[in-house]
């Protein structure tokens, strides 16, 4: 729980930081006339990175304190604010692929893994799906093979 809020308010302070950056959406947030999602995306496309890159930093930290074991809570928090915060699975993507550029990182690899979204996906979020899994299909350690082989997704 402790780690959902954490995150919570990591997402809350990024999408509060962009918004002062991007000048582009501060008009429409204050004559509030133009509600469509459209002129978030990009702005959410950012903040998933942003937020991606904090999630990497706290996973390394928590496994440095804790058990091993402690992405798959972690995960859960993950998947969490990805959901309540409406995120676009093409960001979710991004994010987690974050994860993958350390191929040393065994746990954030068995992270991706966990968090993967199963299904409903578009053609192009598939498509980066396809190109994750191929990442953790392929990587030489012998725990991320036997984790990978027991998930009937993949």
């Amino acid at each position: 729980m402790i780690t959902t809020q954490k995150l919570s308010l990591d997402c809350v302070k990024i999408i509060d930081n962009l918004l002062k950056e991007n000048k582009e959406v501060s008009p429409v947030l204050e004559s509030l006339k133009h509600r469509h999602i459209d002129y978030f995306r990009p702005l959410y496309a950012q903040a998933a990175l942003e937020l991606g890159k904090i999630c990497v930093n706290n996973l390394k930290e928590d496994l440095s304190n804790k058990l091993s074991s402690i992405y798959i809570p972690f995960a859960e928090a993950f998947n969490d604010i990805f959901d309540q915060f409406n995120f676009d699975p093409m960001n979710k993507l991004n994010a987690l692929k974050l994860f993958l550029e350390f191929k040393d990182f065994v746990p954030g690899y068995l992270f991706v893994m966990k968090t993967l979204p199963r299904y409903g996906l578009k053609k192009e979020e598939e498509a980066l799906k396809s190109e994750l899994i191929e990442e953790l299909r392929t990587h030489p350690s012998e725990e991320i093979k036997k984790h990978f082989n027991s998930y009937p997704y993949f």
